[in-house]
């Protein structure tokens, strides 16, 4: 970020209070999206956050080099705070003087919210920007694989969604589809979609964090099961941007939701 005296003091004030509305550039952005993914649901944390990395431009030593200073500042806030050490004088000026420890200012400088020992909420929650009851819907499916011989016109596939927020106290939401047994679908134009599914994956208050994750296999009774792509979105920023029907076609050729072996449709709306 390369800027120093008052000029540097404002721009730490304006990513304390929302590093996403701060004007940093996209680097910067997917590093504290990174950085706050990492410090309030580390286990959460999957491949897919290396590649968003990747693709702002870092490479692998800058991403482990990231990794350890967002690690070590939450290794040493818990340590602190379990120690019962005081807050530095220069804290009171930036409005954290009732901070949990000395090293806040420096977590949140990465993060925009609470360090990893505070409960996970947004900063949108802990300015009372309330959140919005919304649905996700799981709408058609698409196999452009089968994954079998071809002799055999079908395959038999299994679907699992994991729907998430980070967001007041944090939800996850898993579904099976079907929630018993299996579908038979072919990989040939007209008969390889599944529409009209209206599956329900998640319902629940959001601010502006959602992720979605959704994993499907074909099932093999003599050899291991064969895996599809793994679909990984997060959305975050007020989630009222993201109100959509998400699907092919609305992003251009990097569509995210058109993988290689299937593709999905699915809404997100307010309820």
């Amino acid at each position: 970020m390369g800027v120093g005296g008052g000029e540097g003091d404002a721009l730490v004030h304006a990513i304390v209070s929302d590093w996403r509305g701060a004007g940093l550039s996209s680097a910067d952005l997917a590093l504290c999206g990174f950085a706050s993914r990492l410090t309030r649901s580390p286990s959460r944390m999957s491949p897919a956050d290396l590649e968003r990395l990747r693709a702002a431009g870092f490479d692998d030593r800058a991403i482990h080099d990231a990794t350890q200073v967002i690690g070590f500042f939450n290794y040493i806030t818990r340590i602190a705070d379990a120690l019962g050490v005081e807050p530095e004088e220069f804290i009171a000026r930036w409005g954290l003087d009732e901070g949990p420890s000395f090293v806040v200012p420096c977590a949140v400088r990465c993060t925009g919210g609470p360090v990893a020992n505070e409960s996970p909420r947004s900063r949108a929650e802990m300015t009372g920007q309330g959140g919005k009851r919304i649905r996700v819907t799981m709408r058609w499916l698409q196999i452009l694989d089968n994954l079998e011989p071809f002799f055999k016109e079908k395959g038999e596939f299994v679907f699992w969604a994991k729907v998430a927020t980070d967001n007041h106290g944090g939800q996850v939401q898993e579904t099976r589809m079907p929630s018993k047994g299996h579908y038979s679908i072919s990989d040939r134009p007209r008969w390889n979609r599944l529409k009209d599914l209206d599956k329900v994956l998640f319902e629940g208050e959001v601010t502006d964090h959602l992720a979605i994750e959704l994993r499907g296999e074909e099932l093999d009774m003599f050899s291991a099961n064969d895996q599809l792509d793994t679909y990984e979105r997060t959305f975050t920023g007020p989630i009222e941007d993201h109100i959509a029907v998400i699907q092919p076609g609305d992003e251009g050729s990097d569509d995210p939701e058109n993988m290689s072996n299937w593709r999905i449709g699915y809404e997100i709306e307010a309820v």
